[in-house]
């Protein structure tokens, strides 16, 4: 299983097509088997991603194989990956 990473820090806004381009890859990654943590998301970000239905925990509305896991940090997220991956 492999695993990738979307450090979200200096991102401030998503539009519907940096939505449609995530939604796509979580499908891509899914198909794969692959994991997908997300860094730096602001509470007004996740709100975004949540309102697209990106697949995130606690997004009863979509669950997918592979679901967004935000980590507090990218050094967080370096760290969990050489632990798990």
């Amino acid at each position: 299983m492999q695993s990738v990473n979307l450090d979200f820090s200096d991102v401030k806004s998503f539009d519907s097509s940096a939505c449609a381009a995530l939604d796509k890859l979580v499908h891509i990654m899914g198909s794969q088997s692959n994991l997908a943590h997300v860094t730096g998301v602001s509470s007004g970000l996740l709100a975004v991603l949540k309102q697209w239905g990106l697949p995130l925990p606690g997004n009863s509305e979509r669950q997918s194989v592979t679901t967004f896991r935000p980590l507090p940090s990218l050094d967080e997220a370096l760290e969990h990956l050489k632990q798990h991956c």
